[in-house]
């Protein structure tokens, strides 16, 4: 779609709440230039930092684009996804 190469530059991407990562999907997210939060950095840091620090390194951006992965909801509190991902 449109022009050739990424659309969105790593530095602009924050990924939330990561959970049960394969050892492949860890390297490749540490290694890709996106900030990433899994829930043990929420569990520690709490989501109030968090959240700021995320807007921090997006808030100079004109827009977002939000995506909530459902899969990503404790199963007790949304049973009909498709993948469920139990939280440890």
């Amino acid at each position: 779609m449109g022009r050739k190469g990424p659309k969105v530059s790593p530095e602009n991407v924050v990924l939330i709440g990561i959970r049960n990562l394969d050892p492949k999907e860890k390297i490749l997210l540490k290694d890709s230039g996106c900030s990433i939060y899994t829930m043990r950095d929420i569990d520690e840091l709490g989501m109030h930092r968090v959240l700021r620090e995320a807007l921090g390194k997006i808030g100079h951006l004109t827009s977002i684009h939000l995506s909530l992965d459902m899969d990503a909801i404790d199963p007790q509190e949304a049973p009909g996804v498709g993948t469920p991902s139990r939280a440890a």
